[in-house]
């Protein structure tokens, strides 16, 4: 199986057989004709994926079902295992946040059951041979339950925030018992009326052992019309007590909205908490009731007071939003590593920012003169010192194993962005940089890499030995990573010719391809 998907970074030009990025894309010897990566984890020197999949057999009755796949640490593929139920068959993935959690030697996994009022929380085994219910909950007063984050709270037990979609859109938590299975209860805590919340993700902080913290999203229609200026949009944390008490609700901003994924958050050592979020222009929104996005990061001071709210990828509004749905801490604890995607324009991207929320780098993934979608879910830490994440890629591949339309990928990168070879501790080289443009390798087999820092709008014409133009493709400014594969191509020498917005010739790329 062909595993190699994109390089972000270059293989260097002396030692190309022997370079292999940590880039890949799975089906799993053609079991799966759709896999999610949805989560990724390590842990006891094995690397686990988790989310939706759809196995060959199942595109006949429509079924999408839970998967958990494990992998050594080069990247191959150790063992897969797929949860069936009977409560809802056609639509099982994992919980908003994607999250995943241990507790003695078992991993759990909160699975969301959509158009379900019953969810449930499931536990597999390290080897991967046991998948199974730990517990189903069941809230007999909604007709819709969707599970956002799970957590141990308090010591020996899972507390899981949800929202209740129909009748009413209420915040409920759900009590799960770890060391006996199918013991739980589901509460409704007191919320202020005429709010709606959408709760994202329950933390423990260090200087509140008795306390947890729900983060979310709530609106507030002043007069009950949903097109009202004097309308809240914001963010609420709720403080609630082990029994699931509400002791205190606070609300801060006035133009957060929660629209897909991107919403995540973690806390420090510290006890402050780093989380990212989608803004929205809020004088646009009062003079037109639309919506232009800015995704930001920003950090609460263990009192909870304001550290800093800064906006990342991009500086301004925009109608074309991107999503930060995961981050960590740096292994140097010198900032925090994000990843994320673009529904509307069908890329991943990874990132940096420092310990005051500046960015330090920011890279969309992309292919170039291909029809495809890219999207990175989620981040973490690797034991090697570098991140691993994962997401999915949507396009038919060349190689006959790899024949389904939506397959997992994985990455591996260190703090700069630069991809790690597999089975070594080394980052791929980088050559020099023209006009802000870097292609690499050359000579290749199969992959061109083009690296583009400009902020210029700019053409890339790829041209055959005989002149003839093979592709053209018109990209906008910004970071980015494309991907030109030339596995298919004929042996020879072809022209990558790089057109600024002008029509001005900027460079002339050779590229030579070998068999």
């Amino acid at each position: 199986m062909r595993l190699i998907l994109l390089a972000i970074l270059l293989l260097s030009i002396s030692d190309i057989k022997s370079q292999t990025p940590f880039n890949k894309v799975y089906d799993l010897d053609a079991r799966y004709v759709q896999l999610k990566g949805d989560a990724i984890l390590e842990y006891n020197g094995k690397i686990y994926t988790a989310g939706a999949s759809f196995e060959t057999e199942d595109t006949i009755l429509n079924e999408r079902n839970f998967y958990v796949a494990s992998f050594d640490q080069l990247g191959e593929p150790i063992n897969n295992i797929v949860w069936y139920h009977d409560l809802n068959p056609f639509n099982n993935t994992l919980n908003t946040n994607n999250e995943s959690f241990i507790y003695n030697d078992s991993i759990y996994f909160a699975v969301e059951t959509r158009f379900s009022n019953t969810q449930c929380i499931v536990k597999v085994d390290e080897d991967l041979m046991t998948l199974k219910e730990h517990a189903c909950y069941t809230d007999t007063s909604s007709l819709l339950v969707a599970p956002f984050s799970f957590i141990e709270f308090p010591d020996d037990q899972l507390t899981v925030i949800m929202a209740n979609e129909l009748p009413e859109i209420d915040l409920l938590l759900a009590k799960i018992d770890l060391k006996e299975e199918d013991r739980w209860s589901i509460s409704k805590p007191a919320q202020e009326d005429d709010y709606m919340y959408y709760p994202y993700k329950i933390l423990r902080l260090p200087q509140y052992e008795d306390r947890a913290w729900i983060m979310g999203f709530y609106t507030h229609y002043s007069n009950g019309f949903a097109r009202d200026t004097t309308n809240n949009f914001g963010l609420f944390m709720m403080v609630i007590d082990e029994d699931h008490n509400v002791v205190d609700t606070f609300y801060r901003y006035d133009n957060v909205i929660g629209v897909g994924p991107g919403f995540e958050a973690l806390v420090l050592d510290d006890g402050s908490i780093v989380y990212t979020m989608l803004t929205f222009d809020r004088d646009y929104w009062n003079e037109t009731f639309t919506y232009r996005y800015k995704p930001v990061v920003a950090k609460l001071n263990p009192d909870l007071s304001e550290a800093w709210i800064k906006p990342f990828g991009v500086s301004d509004y925009s109608l074309r939003n991107e999503e930060l749905v995961s981050i960590v801490e740096s292994h140097d604890k010198d900032g925090f590593v994000i990843a994320g995607l673009s529904f509307w324009d069908n890329y991943g991207l990874i990132g940096k920012v420092d310990n005051n929320g500046d960015s330090l780098w920011h890279y969309r993934v992309e292919t170039l003169y291909e029809e495809n979608s890219n999207l990175l879910k989620d981040v973490t830490r690797s034991s090697d010192g570098y991140y691993l994440a994962s997401g999915t890629r949507s396009v038919v591949t060349r190689d006959d194993t790899i024949n389904s339309n939506l397959q997992l990928w994985i990455i591996k990168f260190d703090d700069n962005g630069q991809i790690v070879d597999v089975g070594t501790t080394s980052t791929i080289d980088e050559q020099e940089a023209i006009n802000g443009i870097t292609v690499y390798p050359n000579p290749t087999a199969d992959m061109v890499y083009i690296k583009q820092e400009s902020e210029q709008s700019l053409r890339y014409d790829l041209y055959d030995a005989q002149g003839q133009l093979i592709h053209s493709q018109q990209e906008s400014g910004g970071n980015r990573i494309m991907v030109l594969d030339v596995y298919s191509y004929s042996a020879g020498m072809y022209h990558l010719v790089i057109v600024d917005d002008k029509g001005k010739n900027i460079h002339t790329h050779k590229i030579s391809v070998t068999r």
